[in-house]
C-alpha cells in the first residue's frame, strides 16, 4: 500500500490551477491595412423572462472571420474557452503567445448574467482590428455562446460543454455600409438577436432573444479608467 508521502505526492501531481489571462491595454494601435483599430460589441440583456433557465448564464464572444468553415470544423477544443497547459515552477513564455489571426477568434468570457430568469449582463467585449475584427464581409461573425455559470465551478473547471445556445449576427460589408451612414454612425442596435441551438424557454414558449450594441472605433485611442 502506498504510504502518505506517496499519497501526497500523487494528490500533488493530478492538481490544477485553473486561471484566465486578459490582454488589457491602455492604447489601442492601428495597424496597416485596417481601417479601423477595433470593434466594441455592448451585450446587455436577454430580452423576455426564461421559464427553464436553473442558475446565471457567462457568454463568451468571438469574432471568426469564416462562420460555416467555423461552424463545420469545429470541435470541443474550439468550443468555450482555449484550454493552454503550463508546466511549473518555470513556464515557457511562448504558452503566452496569441496568434495574430485565427479561425476560432479571440474568445471573451462575460461576468455571469442573473437572475436565471433574465440574464443581465451590461457587458462590453473589445475586438481589436489586428485580429481581423474589423473585416467586415460575407464570411465574417459575431458568435456569442451562452454558458450556465455552474459549468465554472468545481470538477474540471473551464472545461465547457455544449453550450445552452448560441447567437449569431454576420457582419456583411452591408452592415459595415449601414454603420457608416446615417444613424449609424454612432454604432448600431439590435434589440432581438435571436439564441438558436437552444432548448431555453420564454414565457410565451418561444426562443429567447437578446439586445446588444456594436460600434467601430476608428482611430487610436487612449482608453480611460473606466473605458
Amino acid at each position: 500500500m502506498p504510504n502518505q508521502s506517496e499519497k501526497a505526492n500523487e494528490a500533488t501531481a493530478k492538481t490544477k490551477l485553473y486561471a484566465t489571462v486578459v490582454r488589457k491595454g491602455s492604447f489601442i494601435p492601428c495597424y496597416d491595412g485596417c481601417n479601423y483599430t477595433a470593434l466594441e460589441v455592448f451585450l446587455r440583456r436577454v430580452n423576455e423572462p426564461l421559464v427553464n433557465n436553473p442558475s446565471p448564464m457567462v457568454v463568451i464572444a468571438r469574432v471568426v472571420p469564416n462562420y460555416k468553415e467555423f461552424k463545420m470544423n469545429q470541435d470541443p477544443v474550439s468550443l468555450g474557452l482555449p484550454i493552454t497547459p503550463l508546466s511549473f515552477p518555470i513556464p515557457s513564455m511562448t504558452n503566452f503567445d496569441v496568434p495574430p489571426v485565427s479561425q476560432n477568434g479571440c474568445p471573451q468570457l462575460s461576468k455571469p448574467g442573473g437572475p436565471p430568469e433574465l440574464p443581465l449582463w451590461n457587458q462590453s467585449f473589445l475586438f481589436q482590428g489586428r485580429d481581423g475584427a474589423t473585416n467586415f464581409s460575407e464570411d465574417t461573425a459575431l458568435v456569442l455562446e451562452y454558458y450556465p455559470s455552474s459549468a465554472m465551478k468545481g470538477g474540471e473547471s473551464w472545461t465547457l460543454s455544449k453550450p445552452l445556445g448560441i447567437s449569431v449576427l454576420p457582419l456583411k460589408s452591408r452592415l459595415y455600409r449601414k454603420m457608416l451612414t446615417g444613424k449609424g454612425l454612432n454604432g448600431l442596435h439590435v434589440e432581438r438577436l435571436p439564441i438558436t441551438d437552444t432548448k431555453l424557454k420564454t414565457i410565451n414558449g418561444e426562443a429567447p432573444m437578446v439586445d446588444l450594441s456594436f460600434q467601430l472605433l476608428s482611430s487610436e485611442a487612449y482608453m480611460t479608467a473606466t473605458g
